[in-house]
């Protein structure tokens, strides 16, 4: 710029700065965005063969190997790691709270407590993780349908009860043409 002196010129630091501030804000916002939504595309997936592995017979950390050997993205290293540390002989608490560190989300939270419950008192590890499923392939189909992504469902409305302010799908519906869950 032919400018001396003035707000435009290149050597500015004080514009060097605020827009390299600016950048690294935007850019951490957009990685950690995209970190999100990897995770809800490809968790509910980890817990479908974390499921399928233990209702074959494997044990729990035999499990948790195999999700980190078949997923080959951020959930499944993150699985492959879990295990290497339970082989390493750290205790699940300490393994499940480093995972916890590293995806802060409370489906993953959710999933780390029910884990260690299971370990600790036993239970129906298999209905849990499948309710857990159900929910989130649900709560995945339900954001799809929001957000036009679903080739089926052009309008979400349409595919909803009779009711203006219900936001439920027809997987919901009665044969009243009301969801149970809006009730109204």
């Amino acid at each position: 710029m032919v400018c001396a002196g003035g707000i435009f010129e290149p050597k500015n630091p004080l514009l060097i700065s605020a827009a390299v501030a600016v950048f690294l804000v935007f850019g951490y916002r957009f990685l950690l965005s995209r970190r999100r939504s990897e995770f809800e595309n490809s968790f509910p997936d980890a817990l479908n063969i974390l499921m399928s592995a233990v209702t074959a017979g494997d044990s729990l950390m035999q499990a948790i190997s195999y999700v980190g050997d078949t997923m080959d993205n951020a959930i499944g290293r993150e699985f492959k790691l879990m295990a290497d540390r339970l082989k390493l002989g750290e205790t699940p608490e300490t393994v499940l709270m480093r995972s916890c560190k590293n995806y802060p989300y409370p489906e993953f939270l959710f999933f780390t407590i029910t884990l260690r419950a299971n370990i600790s008192r036993g239970g129906q590890l298999k209905g849990v993780l499948a309710r857990l499923i159900r929910v989130l392939v649900d709560a995945r189909t339900l954001e799809k349908k929001k957000n036009g992504d679903d080739v089926g469902s052009s309008n979400f409305r349409q595919d909803c009860c009779s009711n203006s302010r219900c936001f439920y799908g027809a997987a919901q519906l009665h044969q009243s043409r009301k969801c149970r869950l809006c009730s109204l």
